[in-house]
């Protein structure tokens, strides 16, 4: 009874040491992944990538099947990349695996399909600086299989990436006789970056060009015909372009255009610098004129958060392509004094860009980001704007112009009357938000002008490519302008 007795103490003094060891070794478990998980926190926040998904849409036979990602060094060390996991149907290529502070690394990566239909490929990205893998995710639908695959593309041309050239031609008519249109200028925009040299139509109306395969925002125009703009998929099964123009109504007497005005809230077009810009406020005209150029002097440092609308409809109409167009030409004109940041919004936000000054070194990422902006899924603005106004705190600039400029095309599925407060308790004398339309409807752009004023902003309307080079650009100045 005694022994019995001992033995069952034994063993309930042994199980009880067992349970405090095995709780003790949790606790340390647990501390030990939380200490972790602080640290690999901190260290990808000193990288940063501009997407780490990439939708091809559908693929045909020649189209290209390339993706690049853009790996950014924000911290104040010197990073490596280890390697990108392989798979059998990727072909991965780098241009540095050497990432010094504030410099970035492009990661190509070209996706070699077997089968038709929709596919997903992800692979692991691992860089020194962590313990945690960068998952870079690619999608696409296959509708026409290659017979051959050419490797990735190298980084030995620094200028560009090889691509599969195919000859396009474009034919202008008049859409009313259908008679050629001769002596038609064509520019084409290929994510938002212009050709060097635009087409001129021949006798026939033609005129025809080698360019790689992809999505273009096709511009035309003729002396005594309305401008078409549309985008247009182009490949080798789709090479021909025919455009109708419409002739312009004939007056016999020219009527002198009425001056523009236009509401205080809204920037339609930059008129000549140096002359006024008039605008309409109830039954009061305010005229304010913006000095010419960009001088520190006139116009104060800029802090500008970017919140872009991807979702699907913005792939539509060219608008994506009119909204990098209308940034890069803001790009040039900016000074290393402003300072630019960018976040993407559909269901959720993602910063693609941390807040970096405009040097030349850095205008050439911003631009390469900007290109590289993609369009997917749906719109909700509000959390969006809340990650962007806390952004604009974080990189205040005293005594300039710091604001957030929202660009989207359509209505905001949120809670509307609760993303109006959102903007008034965070907007005030320095701080504001700017709203950019493209191609919208006119019952969103009531509600892009009601946030541009309750935000103490422009809104700011973009509905050619000829609003694309001038309006953002006049937003931005009309913003810093010093008074």
């Amino acid at each position: 009874m005694s022994g019995c007795s001992m033995r069952c103490m034994t063993i309930e003094f042994d199980w009880h040491q067992f349970r405090y060891v095995r709780r003790k070794s949790t606790v340390m478990r647990f501390t030990l992944l939380f200490f972790l998980s602080v640290l690999c926190s901190g260290i990808m926040a000193q990288v940063t990538l501009d997407q780490t998904y990439h939708d091809f849409g559908e693929i045909y036979k020649g189209d290209s099947r390339v993706a690049e990602f853009n790996l950014m060094n924000t911290g104040d060390k010197k990073i490596y990349i280890l390697r990108a996991d392989t798979d059998r149907e990727l072909d991965i290529r780098f241009s540095t695996k050497t990432v010094e502070p504030g410099a970035y690394a492009t990661i190509r990566i070209q996706v070699n399909p077997r089968e038709k239909g929709k596919f997903a490929k992800s692979t692991n990205l691992w860089i020194s600086s962590s313990q945690v893998p960068f998952l870079l995710e690619l999608v696409g639908d296959v509708k026409e299989l290659e017979k051959t695959f050419q490797p990735c593309p190298t980084f030995r041309n620094p200028n560009t990436v090889q691509q599969i050239q195919f000859s396009m031609e474009a034919t202008v008519t008049d859409a009313k006789s259908e008679l050629p249109v001769e002596g038609a200028v064509i520019q084409m925009l290929r994510n938002g970056v212009p050709m060097d040299i635009p087409l001129l139509t021949d006798e026939r109306g033609k005129a025809s060009l080698e360019i790689p395969l992809g999505l273009y925002y096709v511009i035309t125009s003729a002396d005594g015909y309305k401008t078409d703009e549309a985008d247009i998929y182009l490949n080798r099964s789709r090479r021909e372009v025919r455009i109708k123009l419409i002739p312009l109504e004939k007056r016999e007497d020219p009527i002198p255009e009425a001056a523009a005005t236009i509401p205080a809230t809204a920037i339609e077009a930059e008129p000549v610098s140096g002359e006024p810009l008039v605008a309409e406020l109830a039954e009061t005209t305010v005229v304010a004129k913006l000095p010419a150029g960009f001088s520190p002097d006139n116009y104060a440092a800029n802090n500008i958060v970017f919140l872009i609308d991807v979702s699907g409809s913005m792939r539509q109409l060219g608008r994506l392509d009119l909204l990098k167009a209308s940034m890069l030409e803001l790009i040039k004109i900016l000074r290393e004094i402003d300072r630019v940041s960018i976040l993407t919004y559909t269901a959720t936000s993602k910063v693609v860009m941390e807040s970096m000054n405009a040097t030349e070194s850095n205008k050439a990422l911003m631009s390469s980001i900007i290109t590289g902006l993609e369009a997917k899924g749906s719109t909700q603005g509000g959390q969006a704007m809340q990650s962007a106004f806390d952004m604009v705190k974080r990189n205040y600039v005293k005594n300039g112009s710091n604001q957030v400029v929202m660009a989207t095309d359509g209505l905001f599925r949120d809670n509307y009357a609760a993303m109006l407060k959102l903007v008034e308790s965070n907007t005030s004398n320095n701080r504001n938000i700017s709203v950019i339309g493209i191609k919208n409807v006119s019952r969103s752009a009531a509600q892009m002008q009601e946030i541009a004023t309750v935000g103490s902003g422009y809104y700011i309307n973009i509905q050619s490519y000829e609003d694309a080079k001038g309006n953002l650009i006049q937003g931005i100045k009309a913003a810093c302008v010093k008074r």
